[in-house]
């Protein structure tokens, strides 16, 4: 059975730190075979989720860096209305709008018609609008 794929759209804030750093702040004991100077960063929620330390207003995991740098786009915060905008109030950096919409296709190309999705494509790398075959 192949399970199902998801797709994040949480609010964090996130604070670089090692796994061993995010143990000694949860009080718990690096196991013997995890690597404790892997780079990465404490995620605060902030948009669910019960507080599970007294120090943070969220909930906190911790994330190795690589995944959250590829799975996380910054967004900055705006009292005026966006166009566009898939978060009331805020928008992404706008280098990081073309490779979110492929990673959106990567993700979905098993349902996607392959050809709107190669005139979508041509168009993110600076082709004309794009038409669909």
């Amino acid at each position: 059975m192949q399970k199902p794929v998801f797709i994040s759209h949480k609010k964090v804030t996130p604070t670089a730190m090692t796994l061993a750093e995010y143990n000694a702040i949860q009080g718990w004991k690096l196991p013997k075979d995890q690597n404790g100077a892997i780079e990465g960063y404490l995620i605060e929620y902030l948009d669910g989720g019960e507080p599970n330390h007294k120090d943070y207003a969220g909930y906190i995991s911790w994330s190795p860096k690589e995944q959250f740098d590829n799975g996380y786009t910054e967004f900055i915060e705006t009292s005026e209305p966006v166009v566009g905008s898939t978060v009331n109030g805020c928008h992404p950096h706008p280098a990081d709008i073309k490779t979110n919409i492929m990673n959106a296709f990567t993700h979905a190309s098993q349902s996607l018609d392959i050809d709107k999705m190669t005139a979508v494509y041509d168009w993110i790398q600076g082709s004309n609008t794009p038409t669909a075959k």
